[in-house]
This record gives C-alpha cells, structure tokens and sequence, in this order.
C-alpha cells in the first residue's frame, strides 16, 4: 500500500509521493534525529525544575521538603 502527501501553500497543491509506510517512518525519524541536533541531548534537563522528588525521603516521610534532584 502506498500514500501520497500533499503539501498545500497559498491557493496551490502540491502532491508528493507515491511512498510507502516504512518510507515515511524514515522521513520522520530522519525530521526527529534533525530536531534533535538542533536542540541538543532530549532528555537532558539542563536546570533542575524546583519540585520535590516523587520517591521516598531519607526519613521515609511524606511531603518532605528536600529535593532529591537538586545538585549536591
């Protein structure tokens, strides 16, 4: 099976493709990878965000005010 994209600018269409499935996984992941590049390391965060950890605390109580996450 096979799809064909179009891509709409202005009053004009214009039509790409015949591709396939797997066609388009690779066009997306090529557009990630690049988004990627730009922005740097996904999953890094680069300041910790000011919230509690969600896990236990050292005294294993609830709602304690220390911040796991936060640098030593």
């Amino acid at each position: 099976m096979t799809f064909t994209l179009c891509i709409t600018q202005g009053a004009g269409e214009y039509p790409l493709g015949p591709f396939t499935r797997r066609e388009i996984e690779l066009q997306i992941e090529t557009l990630i990878s690049a988004l990627d590049a730009f922005d740097g390391d996904p999953d890094l965060e680069p300041d910790p965000d000011g919230e509690p950890s969600l896990g236990w605390t050292r005294t294993m109580a609830w709602g304690g005010a220390n911040d796991l996450e936060a640098a030593a």
